[in-house]
C-alpha cells in the first residue's frame, strides 16, 4: 500500500454561503409553517402535488434517494433545502431528521414571490451555486476509480459533521450507506488507516483525522 500524505483537506462546507442563507431564512421565516420535527421523521419535497422547501437554523438532516433510500448527503443548519426544484420539480429525494428541531416548511410558490418582493435573487443564486457544487462533488465521488478514494471522501465528510452527529455515528455504517461497499471491505480499510496512524477511531466512532493519503 502506498503512503502518500497530502495537505490538510478543505471541504466543500468551508465555502457554504452562510450569510446568504441566513438572509434568506430570516426573510422567509414569517411566511413559513414551523413544525416540531422528530428524530428519524421523513419529509418529502413534493406533497399533494405541492412543491415544498424546508429550512432550519440549527441541527442537521440526511438527504436520501427516494427510489431506494440510499443516503446521498447531509445538511447542517442554517439550511434552505429543495431549491433545486425551482424550475422543474423532481420527487427524487427526501430528508430525515437527525435530531429534534423546529423545521420551517414553505411552498415553492410562496418562496418565489418572496424572492421577487424582497429582491433576494443574489442570495438565492449563491445558495444554488453552492448546492450545484455539492451535487457535483457527490457525483464525482461516486465515480472515483478506487474504493479507497470513495472511503476517503466519506471519512472527510464524516469528520466535518457537527459533533452531535459525528459522536453518535458509526463510521463503517456511514460509509456503507453512501457507497454500497461491503462491510468487510470498509472495515479492512478503516483498520489499515488506524494502524497507519491516519485516523483515530473508538468503539466505531471517528474521533479525529490526522492525515489521509491520496492513494492507499
Amino acid at each position: 500500500m502506498q503512503n502518500i500524505k497530502d495537505m490538510t483537506p478543505v471541504t466543500l462546507r468551508d465555502f457554504k454561503p452562510v450569510e446568504d442563507i441566513d438572509i434568506l431564512v430570516n426573510s422567509l421565516t414569517p411566511h413559513a409553517t414551523f413544525v416540531s420535527a422528530r428524530k428519524g421523521q421523513r419529509f418529502n419535497f413534493i406533497n399533494s402535488s405541492q412543491t415544498l422547501c424546508y429550512m432550519f437554523e440549527e441541527g442537521s438532516v440526511t438527504v436520501h434517494r427516494a427510489r431506494d433510500g440510499r443516503v446521498i448527503s447531509s445538511a447542517i443548519g442554517p439550511a434552505l433545502l429543495g431549491t433545486t426544484n425551482y424550475v422543474m420539480a423532481h420527487d427524487a429525494t427526501y430528508i430525515t431528521i437527525n435530531q429534534p428541531m423546529q423545521l420551517g416548511i414553505i411552498p415553492m410558490e410562496v418562496l418565489s414571490k418572496q424572492l421577487e418582493a424582497n429582491n433576494l435573487w443574489r442570495e438565492f443564486s449563491q445558495l444554488l451555486l453552492f448546492t450545484i457544487s455539492h451535487f457535483q462533488h457527490h457525483n464525482l465521488s461516486q465515480v472515483a476509480p478506487t474504493s479507497y478514494e470513495k472511503i476517503r471522501t466519506h471519512i472527510l465528510a464524516l469528520n466535518s459533521e457537527p459533533d452531535e452527529v459525528k459522536s453518535k455515528t458509526n463510521m463503517a455504517r456511514y460509509i456503507q450507506d453512501r457507497t454500497l461497499l461491503s462491510r468487510s471491505h470498509v472495515m479492512m480499510m478503516i483498520s489499515a488507516l488506524r494502524k497507519g496512524g491516519h485516523i483515530t477511531v473508538e468503539r466505531g466512532i471517528l474521533i479525529s483525522v490526522a492525515s489521509l493519503p491520496m492513494k492507499f
